[in-house]
Parts: structure tokens; C-alpha cells; sequence
């Protein structure tokens, strides 16, 4: 964490994504120090938008989230419309941060990033791009601050057309069962010219 920014906190798991652990220590930990409701009341509820992936869905995180009078909203594949952080600040932080690698590597040559470099260089592209003007027009673009629901119109987070009709013609099979076996058999079987085959009746064997 050398030359992080302020206030970051850091956490690792084995694969290097976050999981059940990792989520749980950032919500106890970081984010409830950072947390503002608006009466000051802790029972106050506060909604926080993120996606809907396995790791954010346990049954520890939703007892979390009730204990501390937190609303987790996690609308799958909606990170387009709804996250205010995608719509209008990991963009710019991903070039920032690009160009920050860039400039690294140009000035030490020969030297390998590692982890103990990374913490330096994503703070430096954190306070470029993540400034209060470009996260405000991220949670204006998405309607949430001030609410506005038609900012999201309905199609934007419906499932792709393209997808449900090749799933339909997927699910109205083709051919039978007798017709694709049959087929198959044709494929895999060896190459036998059965007008030229004998084919006798097994006889038994001679005990003798």
C-alpha cells in the first residue's frame, strides 16, 4: 500500500478476485466508516447499487445488511445503466491508469510491475479521475441522484433480442430423437459395404 491514496484499504484472496470474505471486509471496515445518511440516524437505511455476481450473495452478507440497515440492490447485467462509478468514472480511471503504467514502464525500464507497485500507480490515476464532477454525472446518468427513473429507459436493461430468439429456435428441436441417432450412427460407424457381407447365424460351440 505504499503511496496509496488516502483512506484506501486493500485486501487479497488466493485468486486474486473478490469473494464472500473480501466482500465482508470491505462492507464492515471500510465502507461503513465512509458511509453518510443524510439524518445522522445509524438506523437510517442506505441503498447500495452493485452487480449481482455469486460472491455478493450469501446468506452472512444479507444478515450483514439487515443488522446495519443496508438495502443491497443487485440487478444482473445492469452495470451500463445503473452503476454510477461504470457509467462515468472507471472509463477515465482504466485510461488514467494506462497512462500512468505507461510513463512507469518508460522511466524504469527493464523493471516488471508487481503488486507492490500497483497500490502507487492506481492512486495516481484515482485522484486524476475520480473527481466530484465525473461522479456526480454518473449517478445523474443513471437517474439516482436526483431520481429520476426515465433516464433508464426499460430496453436498455432487457435481455438482448438476438439472444431470446436463438434461444427459442434452440428449444424447438430440429429433428427427433430416431432421426439424430440415426445420424450419428452414420457419422461415427466404420465404412461397410453391407451388400458384400455374410452374415451367418452364430453356432454353438462344440463342448468337445
Amino acid at each position: 500500500m505504499t503511496n496509496a491514496t488516502i483512506g484506501a484499504a486493500n485486501a487479497m484472496s488466493d485468486s486474486g478476485w473478490v469473494n464472500g470474505s473480501v466482500l465482508m471486509e470491505y462492507l464492515d471496515k471500510h465502507f461503513l466508516k465512509y458511509v453518510q445518511r443524510g439524518s445522522g440516524d445509524n438506523n437510517e437505511p442506505v441503498l447500495l447499487i452493485f452487480d449481482g455476481h455469486a460472491s455478493h450473495v450469501s446468506v452472512d452478507i444479507v444478515k450483514w445488511e439487515r443488522d446495519h440497515h443496508v438495502i443491497l440492490f443487485l440487478p444482473p447485467h445492469s452495470s451500463h445503466a445503473l452503476q454510477a462509478l461504470d457509467i462515468a468514472c472507471f472509463g477515465p480511471f482504466k485510461a488514467t491508469f494506462h497512462s500512468e503504467f505507461n510513463l512507469y514502464m518508460a522511466k524504469e525500464r527493464g523493471r516488471v510491475i508487481t503488486r507492490y507497485e500497483i497500490a502507487e500507480l492506481s492512486g495516481k490515476a484515482y485522484v486524476k479521475s475520480m473527481i466530484p464532477v465525473t461522479i456526480q454525472s454518473g449517478f445523474k446518468k443513471a437517474g439516482i441522484v436526483p431520481f429520476d427513473p426515465s433516464k433508464v429507459p426499460m430496453e436498455i436493461i432487457m435481455p438482448v433480442q438476438s439472444f431470446s430468439q436463438k434461444r427459442k429456435e434452440q428449444e424447438t428441436p430440429q429433428h427427433t430423437m430416431e432421426e439424430l441417432l440415426t445420424q450419428k450412427i452414420k457419422e461415427t460407424a466404420p465404412n461397410i459395404n453391407l451388400k458384400n457381407l455374410n452374415v451367418t447365424k452364430r453356432q454353438k460351440r462344440n463342448p468337445d
